[in-house]
């Protein structure tokens, strides 16, 4: 249960990171030097500078801020909260198979 509290904490704070990172494109939209795509984070570092320690950190954060809820056996989430996920799924999936292809053709190669 610690170990799923501490998982939710995360994805709540990616989205809450993600939600700002996304007020700020719209505000720079305006402006008409681009902004620098150095400044994005990946969810893989996210997830690597982010550990679960930060309890401090943790703690002070709202879970409904992100539109997550936590019941006795269930996490509930707002489609929002939901489909970021999703996207976040199918970002860390796309860099998998990458790497799986990759390593496959590079075997292949050698072979």
């Amino acid at each position: 249960k610690v170990e799923c509290e501490a998982l939710v904490k995360l994805i709540s704070q990616w989205i809450l990171k993600d939600r700002e990172d996304d007020r700020e494109v719209e505000d720079d939209a305006d402006k008409p030097e681009p902004k620098d795509s150095s400044g994005t984070v990946s969810p893989r570092s996210f997830w690597k500078n982010n550990s679960a320690s930060n309890d401090a950190k943790n703690k002070a954060m709202d879970l409904s801020d992100a539109g997550i809820q936590v019941g006795a056996t269930k996490v509930f989430l707002i489609q929002d909260t939901f489909d970021m996920i999703e996207r976040l799924r199918g970002q860390v999936t796309m860099i998998n198979a990458t790497k799986i292809s990759s390593l496959v053709r590079m075997y292949l190669t050698r072979k």
